[in-house]
């Protein structure tokens, strides 16, 4: 199913032809793909199932006999679980973009009276209820809610009813994540080659990367950092649990890791040096992720919403690497940006 799902989606792109490289196709390509899917996205999504399925888990035991120590584990497993999510959330890209993931499992902010509402209509324990709740009330934020608002009212059969219920359908949805990305990653694995029907020039698959790699950023910069100031709290990820800064860390230390690569894998700046003979060019980008990221460690922890000015710096590093993407490296590798800033508004 999967196959079918990701060729339907890729035939718009195939309908266009993307610009070709600068560089010569050849080893580096597939090189770099492989790292991307197999090494860097794939891994952190099979964590991400791992940790769900843990958190369901928890959930179920917490809601059987509901106590202090059982509410701590299940907070604990929560922050593993969406931390994991966080790591994978900056690219919208194969199967997560396909079963809507952002927000089937992430949706942001969650509602409490959406959450309220379906608590009251014992939604967790009549499917058909059930299923005409909207994403404002499920997925990992509705979570957040339950665990950290008025925890003592879990002692409510309908209450923790519809806990569970999002638990289970946290494991579920990430389990076949799980899935469809092993095989994705092989498909990028394969790009160009006579055996896959997704990408049969690597060059697409990379100029897509490149794109998904500007949103993301784009993303963390524009929607998190640069609203901080003017953001209520619980209008900011993670902030009921204080995992706020902890995911944006995650978020970026991703995309990080997909440009420059990571305990002797390589990214898209080794490509850049080395594909395209750009060593100068590779460096600058690896020294403005690193001041970007040195930037976003000294954010407040947790992050402070309503406060004039911040974010800003962090935002103003991020801008920079942004913009190295978007001109010097895209135009030395001949990829066409897609991506604009008005893209996620």
């Amino acid at each position: 199913m999967i196959r079918l799902l990701s060729l339907l989606l890729a035939l718009p792109m195939l309908a266009t032809a993307p610009a070709a490289l600068a560089v010569e196709p050849g080893p580096r390509d597939g090189q770099l793909l492989r790292e991307v899917g197999e090494t860097t996205l794939l891994p952190r999504y099979q964590q991400l199932a791992r940790h769900s399925q843990t958190l369901s888990e928890a959930l179920n035991t917490l809601c059987a006999a509901p106590d202090a120590q059982r509410l701590d584990a299940a907070r604990q497993r929560w922050r593993d679980a969406y931390l994991d999510w966080m790591a994978v959330a900056p690219l919208n890209w194969g199967p997560t973009a396909l079963a809507r993931s952002h927000r089937q499992l992430a949706f942001q902010p969650a509602r409490p009276d959406a959450i309220e509402q379906a608590i009251s209509a014992d939604a967790g324990r009549q499917p058909d209820a059930a299923q005409r709740v909207g994403a404002p009330a499920r997925g990992l934020a509705a979570i957040e809610y339950l665990l950290w608002t008025r925890p003592a009212q879990l002692s409510q059969p309908a209450r923790c009813a519809w806990l569970t219920q999002q638990g289970q359908d946290a494991a579920a949805h990430t389990a076949q994540l799980a899935t469809d990305w092993r095989e994705f990653a092989g498909q990028l694995a394969r790009a160009g080659q006579a055996d896959t029907q997704l990408y049969p020039k690597a060059s697409a698959a990379i100029e897509e990367l490149a794109n998904l790699l500007i949103a993301g950023i784009n993303e963390l910069r524009d929607k998190t950092l640069l609203k901080l100031p003017r953001l209520k709290a619980d209008a900011v990820p993670g902030q009921r649990s204080g995992s706020s800064k902890a995911a944006v860390l995650r978020q970026f230390d991703t995309l990080r890791t997909l440009i420059r690569g990571a305990d002797g894998h390589s990214g898209l700046a080794d490509y850049l040096d080395h594909a395209a003979d750009k060593p100068v060019l590779a460096r600058q980008l690896r020294d403005s992720l690193e001041a970007s990221r040195q930037a976003i460690a000294a954010l407040p922890d947790p992050l402070t919403p309503g406060k004039p000015g911040a974010g800003q710096a962090a935002a103003q590093a991020l801008k920079h690497t942004q913009t190295l993407l978007e001109n010097p490296v895209t135009d030395a590798l001949g990829i066409t940006v897609s991506f604009n800033e008005s893209d996620g508004d």
